[in-house]
């Protein structure tokens, strides 16, 4: 199995302490940083942030 299959992961749902449930999120860019881009995920029900992350692997 090669390594690098799993090096970035995209949440697709996310559990909101808001909703008390999983819910999906909705990922959005918050800025372009020179180490990557940052992200955010928000609830797709309340709105509220459930975390970030940034990618280092954008393209250039």
């Amino acid at each position: 199995m090669r390594e690098d299959y799993f090096n970035e992961f995209d949440a697709v749902t996310l559990y909101c302490p808001r909703c008390r449930r999983a819910v999906e999120v909705r990922k959005r860019l918050l800025l372009v940083l020179p180490g990557g881009d940052k992200y955010d995920y928000t609830c797709s029900v309340c709105g509220d942030s459930l975390g970030s992350k940034v990618d280092k692997n954008r393209l250039t």
